[in-house]
């Protein structure tokens, strides 16, 4: 599918999306590492670190588990909590090993150095704790 094709399909589906009924307000992300770049996902607004919402129940490294297989199809074994900035928990980990396999949540992935964080949308608290780890 060539990238206009993928793009407007992602636009469709992410106006479209409801969110999930088993979702809680809690939200896991994770700085995946390898080679000193950070893994940066394209979002509909912008790009972000992989995660997302933890399930009403699910403890949030199970969460951030989760998500991190349904965004980009990786399997990671564990992650060291960072950062927490109000509802959202910041983990980082190597990026697991494997081809990743983007979920339609997502148009595009990069692997990207400190020194670029300032060519991406990328929320400012992600950034920082970025430069935190990537030092």
């Amino acid at each position: 599918m060539n990238y206009m094709k993928k793009w407007k399909k992602f636009i469709t589906e992410s106006k479209e999306r409801k969110s999930d009924p088993r979702d809680s307000n809690k939200i896991t992300k994770a700085i995946l590492v390898k080679d000193n770049k950070v893994l940066i996902l394209k979002g509909p607004r912008n790009w972000e670190l992989p995660g997302g919402h933890v399930h009403v129940g699910e403890e949030k490294m199970s969460g951030l588990k989760r998500e991190i297989k349904e965004e980009t199809g990786l399997s990671l074994d564990s992650a060291k909590e960072i950062a927490i900035h109000g509802k959202r928990t910041i983990y980082t980990a190597d990026l697991p090993q494997g081809d990743i396999k983007l979920s339609s949540e997502h148009t595009e992935h990069k692997m990207i150095a400190v020194e670029d964080l300032g060519d991406y949308d990328l929320k400012d608290i992600y950034k920082k704790e970025i430069r935190g780890v990537l030092k």
